[in-house]
């Protein structure tokens, strides 16, 4: 599973060092299109 989370730098090497992230409740969103999911093959 790939997951995408748009962060700075510093905040990547911090998740990657800590290899922990943090989800935030899709209700708190500001788009409603931003907690969409949809299957991304990964063969390609």
């Amino acid at each position: 599973m790939k997951l995408y989370k748009y962060t700075t730098i510093d905040t990547a090497l911090k998740i990657m060092k800590d290899e922990r992230i943090l989800l935030n409740n899709a209700s708190s969103f500001n788009d409603p299109f931003d907690s969409e999911t949809y299957k991304v093959d990964d063969n390609e």
